[in-house]
């Protein structure tokens, strides 16, 4: 047994006494934190994501295009080689994560009005066809051999889409601050 019992009032001091020591110790030894500093990752702020104006990334989305074009030539020469599927991947992932950056970085209404307006929707567009073909290429693949036997079309929408892809190149332009 621990003693007599305690009225109600010595029970509120006690408790009020042990929390206020409890604050007290943890004022100096942790540090609490937000609910924003305690997920794992921090949502990036727009500071933070200013890079995606600079040259160098710039010129480093110019590296990936070049090697985009390496992938899509490959493609078309080996098409059996299975590394193509997963070079493409990851290209367009760069490029995903290109249009998100900027989009988060600018906000919409910039991202669609600024003087790389056209840039900007043509690179959304491109990913956004990318994605579609990625994620719907065998389904595509399934209906248009479909159509183009009903047709007698060598053409079908996958083919489209591969060309449309050609136009990120036109990107290596604004690159090099031709148009």
């Amino acid at each position: 047994d621990s003693g007599p019992p305690m009225s109600d009032k010595n029970s509120y001091e006690l408790l009020n006494k042990n929390a206020n020591a409890s604050a007290n110790v943890n004022q100096g030894a942790v540090r609490r934190s937000s609910p924003r500093e305690s997920s794992r990752f921090a949502i990036p702020t727009r500071a933070s994501l200013s890079f995606v104006e600079h040259d160098a990334f710039q010129s480093f989305m110019g590296v990936v295009i070049l090697g985009n074009l390496v992938v899509l030539a490959g493609e078309t020469d080996h098409p059996e080689w299975a590394i193509w599927g997963y070079c493409d991947d990851g290209v367009l992932a760069l490029f995903l994560i290109e249009v998100a950056i900027k989009l988060l970085y600018r906000g919409v209404p910039k991202f669609l009005t600024s003087h790389d307006r056209v840039w900007n929707v043509l690179d959304l567009i491109i990913v956004v066809l990318g994605v579609l073909e990625s994620w719907l290429g065998v389904i595509c693949r399934r209906a248009t051999t479909h159509l183009s036997r009903r047709s007698g079309s060598g053409w079908s929408f996958y083919s489209l889409v591969r060309i449309l892809r050609l136009t990120r190149l036109l990107r290596l332009l604004k690159l090099f601050k031709v148009v």
